[in-house]
């Protein structure tokens, strides 16, 4: 082959080459279909803010018969999020015998301020079997800031009485509302106490309408359990701004 033949072939081939990547950059900036990668869903109701603690119980989930068959569950839970408030929350009380199989389960809704602790207390349930021990769940946290539900109210309370007989214990008074919003509902939590300080009994009563500044009168009853002492009572006051 003589040397021009071969630099005709070389010339050709480099060309040739010029031509494919031309065209090859046409097609993929141009003509080639997009290929979408697949994205994460949305974040919904339930997502929990990155580093976010669970809200969790305090201690045993406690239960205390009323009378026979019919049981009261208490438990105390904490918020330890200082940036973040709950909404709104569900929770189970399950019940179990013994041999840690559940008997039966209760299912209620409540709500939790930034860095709050809270009593949720269900009263006077039927349980057919006895109860050896408790247990709380706590599921479908609707996560929001702390800011926007704002600080726990300023609750406070007055003119309380003790009251007692041979069938209950009792403590009432003034519940005032020193916040700057009103509540549609206020939920009163009474617990009460045997000689050693530990609780054996809590009740649960609601008050509708509750304005900015002003007060309501209200009374907490429960069965005169043995052992009960009735000064020993304490009593807490919960309400979701907004509501």
């Amino acid at each position: 082959m003589s040397a021009r033949r071969a630099k005709q072939l070389i010339y050709g081939v480099f060309y040739g080459l010029c031509w494919i990547i031309f065209f090859y950059g046409v097609y993929a900036i141009f003509l080639r279909p997009v290929i979408s990668l697949p994205t994460a869903p949305a974040c919904g109701e339930f997502c929990v803010p990155e580093g976010v603690k669970p809200i969790a119980p305090q201690g045993s989930v406690m239960s205390f018969t009323t009378s026979p068959g019919h049981y009261t569950f208490l438990a105390q839970i904490a918020n330890v999020n200082s940036g973040y408030a709950a909404a709104g929350f569900d929770y189970t009380f399950t019940a179990y015998d013994a041999s840690g199989t559940p008997l039966q389960s209760f299912a209620g809704q409540s709500f939790i301020y930034a860095s709050e602790i809270k009593y949720l207390v269900d009263p006077n349930e039927i349980v057919a079997k006895p109860i050896d021990h408790m247990g709380l769940i706590i599921t479908n946290v609707r996560w929001i800031s702390g800011s926007a539900l704002g600080i726990v109210p300023d609750f406070t309370f007055q003119n309380m009485e003790i009251g007692s007989s041979s069938s209950t214990v009792s403590v009432g008074g003034e519940i005032a509302n020193k916040d700057i919003v009103s509540f549609a509902h206020v939920y009163i939590v009474g617990i009460w106490k045997g000689p050693d300080g530990t609780p054996i009994g809590a009740s649960e009563t609601k008050i509708d309408g509750l304005g900015a500044g002003t007060t309501a009168d209200f009374s907490v009853i429960y069965p005169a359990v043995p052992g009960i002492d009735p000064a020993s009572n304490q009593v807490f006051a919960y309400g979701l701004k907004g509501n």
